[in-house]
């Protein structure tokens, strides 16, 4: 088991369209509405904002499906690295050549380090 801090993830069911979610909002106190005790009101922020400070990232542990709003940042960057878990079996590495636009290069997971 291990312990995960989720203060800084935006969790959003798949039928949402990520690029409809540009920002968050914490949830205000009003006459009706109080925070559970494990739910804490918090500063408004915007998806993805670090990825505009960068021109090359590497990315591990991500799946090509299901947000196309970062796969369209990603998209924008000058050169990313993509570690792909069984690279050479995965229909994963398949789908990061569909997805991306820029330049890439797929590496398998276990060249990571």
């Amino acid at each position: 088991m291990v312990e995960i801090n989720v203060d800084n993830k935006v969790l959003t069911p798949s039928g949402i369209r990520k690029d409809e979610l540009l920002s968050v909002d914490g949830f205000y106190l009003s006459a009706e509405l109080f925070p559970a005790k494990d739910m804490f009101p918090f500063e408004h922020r915007f998806l993805y904002e670090g990825l505009e400070f960068v021109d090359e990232i590497d990315i591990f542990g991500m799946f090509p499906c299901g947000d196309d709003m970062i796969i369209n940042k990603l998209n924008d960057k000058r050169f990313i690295r993509v570690f792909v878990y069984n690279k050479k079996t995965s229909n994963e590495a398949m789908e990061w050549k569909h997805k991306l636009k820029c330049k890439y290069e797929l590496l398998d997971s276990n060249d990571f380090g």
